[in-house]
This record gives structure tokens, sequence and C-alpha cells, in this order.
């Protein structure tokens, strides 16, 4: 069969070899069958290749296109924080032999905001002995706002990005709707960008694969 690959509305059926199962204008379900590969019972190739003692069976081909939608959401924040060292460091080193460790110096720093960084040396001709310092650099944060045009307009554009990105290549973009949002709880804008396009619904489904909505629910696919 060919399937449907997302949800989505026909809007063209060129069909190659197989029997149309859907008709422009009409809603369709990722994985449903648009073009059977299963001949109509009485049609001249089914009676022919019945006749040859064939199975009626032959392999969907053709391409049918139609308006499918993506969605991609993205955020940004109203308030940017930046952090820079103060040039003040605080270490200690811990000395560790087999299972017992040892520390020298305070564990604690002096200052609240702190980056840890950590230098270990295990010399090979001492095996089971390594010697690591710990190293504290002061940090001062800072919060800079931003502005909410801004805010919006990197929102939108992470928005369209996620959702551009899973488009396949080949579609043709007919629309997009935005909506944009703050969230002050969490101090971000929100945007959620939906493009429709026009693209190929079906792909090949082969022998095997389950077909949504087929006859006996539990049958495959058989090309």
């Amino acid at each position: 069969h060919i399937v449907a690959v997302r949800d989505g509305v026909v809007e063209r059926v060129a069909p190659i070899r197989g029997e149309v199962l859907v008709s422009p204008g009409e809603t369709v379900r990722a994985g449903q069958p648009l073009i059977s590969g299963m001949l109509a019972p009485g049609s001249a190739e089914y009676l022919e290749r019945v006749g040859r003692g064939q199975l009626p069976y032959v392999r969907a081909e053709g391409v049918v296109r139609g308006r499918t939608w993506y969605r991609g959401l993205g955020e940004a924040p109203l308030v940017r924080v930046y952090e820079e060292d103060t040039g003040r460091v605080h270490r200690y080193l811990t000395v560790k032999i087999g299972e017992r460790e040892w520390r020298i110096g305070s564990l604690e720093p002096p200052f609240a905001l702190v980056r840890w960084e950590e230098r270990t040396a295990a010399p090979r001709w001492l095996p089971g002995v390594s010697a690591t310092w710990h190293v504290g650099y002061e940090i001062r944060r800072f919060e800079q706002p931003v502005d909410a045009a801004t805010a919006r307009e990197a929102a939108v554009a992470a928005a369209r990005e996620q959702a551009l990105g899973q488009m396949p290549a080949g579609v043709d973009v007919l629309d997009e709707q935005v909506s944009v949002w703050e969230d002050p709880a969490a101090g971000v804008v929100r945007a959620a960008v939906t493009v429709e396009v026009l693209q190929d619904l079906g792909r090949f489904a082969p022998i095997g694969e389950p077909v949504l909505g087929w006859p006996n629910s539990s049958a495959h696919c058989s090309g």
C-alpha cells in the first residue's frame, strides 16, 4: 500500500498502480492506506492476474499530495543572568590511598557563589594513590532585563526553527500561525508556531507492516 506519513487533508491523487482509497478534500490519519496494492475484485487487472494463477496484489505506486501542519514551541528569558569571576580563589586538597582519604584545607569557601574545578593526579608508580586539588572561584552574578519585544522575537524564532526542523525536503509552505504569551512565574516569553504546508502525504508500506484501519485489524500490508 501507499499509506499516509502523517495526518493531513488530501489535495491531489495521482495513482500509477493500485486502487485509490481517498479523494481530494478528505482528511486522513497517519498510517491510513491511500492507494491499495490489493486489486478490487472484478476489476480487469484483478481478473487478469487471477486468470494467470497470480495473487490479486500489485506494488502500489502513485503520489498523494496534501496539506498538513507542523508545530514548534520556543521560549526566551525576560531576564538574562551573567556571571564573572571576582578573582578570589579557595583551594583544598584531598589525598586518597586505597579506601582511605585525607583532606588538607577547609572544605567550605569564604564566599557564597562559587564555581568549582577539580584536578587529579594519580602516579602510575603508586597504584591506588591519587591527589585532587579542589579549586573554587568566587563568581559575581548579574541580572539584566530583556526588552519584551526582543524576547518575543527570540521565542518565535526558536519555535519556527523547531517547526521547520521537522519538515521533510520538498514541502511548499502555505501559511504560518504564531501565538505568543508571557509566563511571568517562569520569567519567560513562550511562543508556538504552526506552519501549514503542501507535501507528499504517502509512503510505500512493505509487506508485513501493520496498516491503520485495514480490514481484519491485525492484517498486514500486502504492498
